[in-house]
């Protein structure tokens, strides 16, 4: 074991390539092994690879499984437990494909072969073939030269951050592949979709997909079934008009659907439910009508890679069964059944990154973090609260670290709201009587922090700064009046509970020295620093990332703009005054706290126009502010961005601090 007195070393940045994330865990039936996702980010090759790795749950011996290309993701075990199915880009065109391995042994065999590759796929319950998705491409018409081309644009979305140019128009395939790789088209959507779940007879398909594609500024997503034996697709949720929903998971009985989602009241803040569809009663209803709690995961981290999508698990008597949730800085499992009842289980404070369970045994394992646990596995008997770490990736690269706890806290926000955050303090602070604080603002703002690893936090408190997260109201986790309260409202009543909570941590934290407080976020985050910078000038510096500095440009060149804005503001271009009331361009002249502003030159979601505009206004007034644009970067740089320009980004970020210290 390592001497206490040798963890003298904090996170630095290039922890980043040593340190390794796990999603997607899979039990055997026999419960004999795990297969997961093991993501790793490489320097060298400035890449990410993700490869499919099996734990023995006794020796805890590790055996890579597929590792060939860049990324293998997507594990599912066949229903009869005899084979192992994945994605991977192994092909020599790159496209993404299913391969099959025999859990007795053997190469990997590829499954598909479409051209444009597989978008989702899912096992029969029969195990003798899958259901995949492809999205056909049109061929170009060849030319005799290769001159640029016009791009045409009828449609308001056109665009998608991270993609480029789309069309909202994408047909989709469902195909049945079985084992002598005979492909069956089943049917065609006019919309891009993916498998949801498929029923126990193998006779029913469930999906999600836009519910009115020709209209947009309808954002319904409806959940359909198709049926293989009538060739016909039904609507499940058009009940609910203005209803987004995913697909969840079939009862065992194939009586039941277990579906994601909400009524859009409050549009775009709208806390989402969990809902039954009984198809012998051909009725929808919400099972959480009376939890105010957001069903599914809102936690924001920088480190998790791979993680799969929305999952709910029934328990074999088909009138149970376990779904996430988050609620107060924490992503855990509830138990819930048909009449309504809910209840947490296994409730910790932690990240449930991932999750697979026994519905017989209520035996599940787990892919989790905590704030200084980047990624483990836990094996967890649910309804009797035990657990056992089955493996930790990261090990013998944090022997000899130093992690900073993140110490949770909650006050109150002058109008009575109660508010969440948490104090990381510094590891080893120059002065332990004037330590700097910094206060990291997250994006969204309908996400959350919660108690989940964050690489770049336990850097900062590395380089001697407590770190203070808070979840300003419009964040999730909180109860429906919490996440809708910041619509129409941004920075101000945000503002407040952001500015009180620096004063609590302050009352309670006298070794902050208050002369070195120091502000930086990204996206809602970035606005909000922005905000701060023109609004007070108790900060001695401040970075702004991924940031909105004017409503009324962001309105017309985001990829979400024009409804993006209507649904937090209030207000489109027909009331420039809000808009513009809301920005922190209208009130630049107040600013004068050194601004770095870091921006990716491929974001959409913020353009880098916002940017631009913000460092012209404050360098026109002798504000010390310093632009750094990333070439080749959208706006999810800090989490999936090319891993050099990530640790770029932190020595600016570092650097920049240090500066104006």
């Amino acid at each position: 074991m390592t001497d206490k007195k040798q963890k003298t070393k904090g996170i630095v940045a290039e922890d980043l390539f040593s340190l390794k994330s796990l999603a997607q865990p899979q039990f055997t039936k026999d419960k004999k092994y795990v297969f997961y996702i093991e993501t790793t980010i490489h320097q060298k090759e400035n890449q990410y690879t993700s490869e499919i790795h099996r734990l023995n749950v006794e020796t805890n011996e590790v055996t890579v499984w597929a590792s060939q290309g860049t990324q293998n993701t997507t594990p599912k075990l066949s229903p009869d437990g005899q084979w192992l199915s994945f994605i991977s880009n192994r092909g020599a065109d790159k496209k993404p494909q299913v391969y099959v391995m025999a859990l007795a042994g053997g190469e990997a065999i590829p499954f598909t072969t479409f051209e444009a590759g597989i978008t989702s796929y899912e096992w029969l319950p029969n195990s003798q073939g899958i259901i995949v998705t492809t999205e056909p491409k049109e061929q170009e018409e060849k030319t005799e030269n290769d001159f640029p081309k016009p791009t045409v644009v009828t449609a308001m979305q056109h665009k998608a951050d991270g993609a480029g140019f789309i069309s909202m128009q994408q047909p989709t395939h469902f195909y049945e592949v079985d084992f002598s790789k005979n492909e069956t088209l089943l049917f065609e959507t006019e919309v891009r979709v993916q498998v949801g779940a498929i029923s126990p007879d193998g006779q029913a398909i469930a999906f999600g997909k836009d519910a009115f594609p020709e209209n947009e500024k309808d954002f319904a997503q409806y959940v359909y079934v198709f049926d293989k034996g009538t060739k016909k697709t039904t609507c499940l949720t058009d009940s609910i008009p203005k209803g987004q929903f995913v697909v969840g998971a079939f009862s065992p009985d194939g009586q039941k659907l277990l579906l994601a989602g909400n009524d859009f009241k409050h549009v775009v803040a709208t806390q989402t439910k969990l809902y039954l569809y009984d198809f012998t009663t051909q009725k929808l209803t919400c099972l959480t009508q009376d939890l105010d709690k957001e069903v599914g995961d809102m936690m924001v981290g920088d480190f998790q890679q791979n993680v799969g999508g929305f999952s709910v698990v029934w328990r074999k008597d088909s009138a149970s069964f376990y779904f996430p949730v988050t609620t107060w800085g924490k992503k855990l499992l509830y138990y819930g059944t048909i009449q309504g009842e809910v209840k947490p289980v296994f409730e910790k404070e932690l990240h449930i990154v991932d999750f697979d369970i026994d519905g017989a045994t209520d035996e599940a394992v787990l892919a989790v973090s905590t704030p200084t646990i980047p990624s483990e596995l836990w094996q967890v008997q649910l309804l009797i609260d035990t657990y056992s770490v089955l493996f930790n990736p990261n090990q013998a690269v944090l022997a000899d670290k130093v992690l900073t706890p993140a110490e949770a806290f909650i006050f109150d926000a002058p109008d009575g709201f109660k508010v969440q955050g948490w104090y990381m303090p510094a590891i080893v602070p120059k002065d332990s009587k004037k330590v700097p604080l910094m206060l990291y603002i997250h994006g969204g703002p309908q996400v959350c922090y919660g108690f989940t690893f964050f690489h770049e936090m336990q850097l900062h408190a590395n380089e001697g700064y407590a770190v203070l997260l808070i979840n300003p109201r419009g964040g999730n986790g909180y109860g429906q009046d919490f996440v809708k309260a910041v619509l129409g409202d941004y920075g101000n009543k945000d503002y407040l509970d952001l500015m009180t909570g620096v004063d609590v941590t302050l009352a309670a934290h006298p070794e902050i020295d208050t002369d070195h407080l120091y502000v930086t976020g990204g996206s809602y985050g970035g606005f909000m620093t922005n905000w701060i910078v023109t609004q007070t000038k108790r900060f001695r510096a401040a970075a702004t990332q991924r940031s909105i500095s004017n409503w009324v440009s962001f309105y017309g060149t985001s990829d979400i703009g024009y409804y993006f804005t209507e649904w937090e503001m209030g207000a489109g271009l027909e009331d420039i005054d809000k808009l513009w009331k809301h920005s922190p361009l209208a009130y630049v002249s107040q600013a004068d706290t050194p601004l770095l502003i870091l921006h990716g030159e491929a974001d959409l979601r913020c353009p880098i126009e916002q940017a631009e505009q913000f460092f012209i206004a404050l360098k026109n007034q002798g504000v010390d502010t310093r632009f750094v644009r990333f070439p080749e970067s959208s706006h999810n740089l800090s989490r999936t961005g090319l891993p050099s320009l990530r640790l770029a980004r932190l020595n600016e970020i570092t650097e920049w601090f240090k500066n104006h210290a």
